[in-house]
């Protein structure tokens, strides 16, 4: 496949009630397996490609060994990018030489021909991580295990609206606020048990 062409739908306008994710209605958050230290130029060249794509990535101060301090953006999962697109149009980028391949769905059924299907992320997974990266001053860390246990709704502050299950971090005894991303882990912040009600 020519790596310039543009894998956009054929269709420039987008008709009402359809998806607006690259102008198809079948669109779905896959995840694409790249090279690493490789994301920001692989997800720039997607965009370029029109082609929706999330990296998760995160504004950090670095400190250097000459003790001078920068802010850097710092990629939340490494070699991982969530990609946006229909059936039909994965099957086209996976042609991309810098795209290895599409992350399984281990615990899924297998098809008829032995195969298991894709692995496939919610939107509204995929929003509160966007929401979660995108509050300034908040430490955000991730996990590749998953979570379980009590479901809430932050009440206020920067995080406010945002759902998630809170546990006690047993090494400080801090509470923190856990986002599950399917089939990758966890993203959390540290949470005041007060901020929180409990989601029956």
């Amino acid at each position: 496949m020519n790596e310039d062409k543009d894998i956009r739908s054929d269709s420039t306008t987008v008709p009402p009630g359809v998806d607006d994710a690259v102008g198809v209605s079948d669109a779905k958050w896959f995840i694409a397996i790249i090279n690493n230290h490789s994301e920001k130029s692989i997800a720039e060249k997607l965009s370029k490609l029109g082609v929706e794509n999330y990296l998760p990535t995160r504004k950090e101060i670095h400190l250097w060994r000459n003790g001078k301090k920068a802010k850097v953006e710092k990629i939340m999962i490494p070699s991982k990018i969530f990609i946006r697109c229909s059936e039909h149009q994965r099957r086209e980028l996976v042609n991309l030489p810098y795209i290895f391949r599409f992350m399984i769905n281990m615990s899924g059924t297998k098809t008829q021909n032995g195969t298991r299907p894709l692995a496939i992320v919610p939107n509204h997974e995929i929003q509160q991580l966007k929401f979660m990266l995108g509050v300034p001053d908040v430490d955000v860390r991730f996990s590749e295990s998953f979570v379980k246990g009590e479901k809430v709704k932050v009440l206020r502050g920067p995080l406010r609206g945002l759902v998630g299950e809170i546990l006690q971090d047993a090494e400080s005894g801090t509470n923190r606020l856990h986002i599950n991303i399917d089939f990758l882990g966890s993203a959390s912040v540290m949470i005041e048990s007060r901020d929180v009600q409990p989601i029956k």
